[in-house]
């Protein structure tokens, strides 16, 4: 063991494989602030456990039927096991959390409209990830360019793991290399 490097991501993984379910900490009193929150991935989850814990009252919006994001789409499950990733999601929900999976934000028919967000919430916390087809909603700054192809192949597959490729694209869910820009 001396002069051997430490297996950090092993430790980490111990960790969280033995560490149990942790409850989350009591909510502060309520605000009476509704916050929506575009997108059920790592980001929009933080922000709505952090924000629900403050005493705001969040609604998470996710296009999708499962909440979780790259973690469960991206990630394949001998990395990221499904069952602690869904422990943590029911975790950040026992907070108040309110769900609204399958459903979009956007302009198209049967979609849920900005316009609408805007007069019904306090606030509007944007996480959906990086895609190519974004399309602006009177935001100021820019918004990052990438590919959904890994969401499509994630959706298509029971396998643990995937690659897609295209020119000088290629994602695999184990190891992911990005043009960012």
């Amino acid at each position: 063991m001396i002069d051997d490097a430490v297996n950090i991501r092993g430790i980490k993984r111990a960790a969280v494989d033995n560490a149990g379910i942790v409850p989350p900490p009591p909510c502060a009193p309520s605000t009476g602030k509704r916050i929506a929150i575009i997108g059920g991935g790592p980001s929009g989850l933080s922000a709505a456990y952090y924000l629900q814990l403050m005493g705001h009252q969040t609604t998470v919006f996710e296009k999708r039927s499962k909440l979780g994001g790259m973690l469960l789409y991206g990630i394949p499950s001998y990395r990221l096991p499904r069952e602690r990733l869904q422990e943590d999601v029911d975790a950040i929900l026992k907070t108040g959390v309110e769900v609204k999976t399958d459903t979009a934000v956007g302009s198209e028919p049967g979609q849920v409209s900005m316009d609408l967000l805007r007069r019904e919430y306090d606030a509007v916390y944007i996480s959906i990830g990086a895609h190519t087809q974004i399309r602006r909603w009177e935001l100021r700054g820019r918004m990052p360019r990438a590919s959904s192809r890994l969401w499509k192949c994630s959706e298509r597959s029971d396998a643990d793991g995937c690659l897609i490729s295209q020119e000088r694209e290629s994602v695999s869910s184990a190891a992911a290399t990005w043009p960012w820009t």
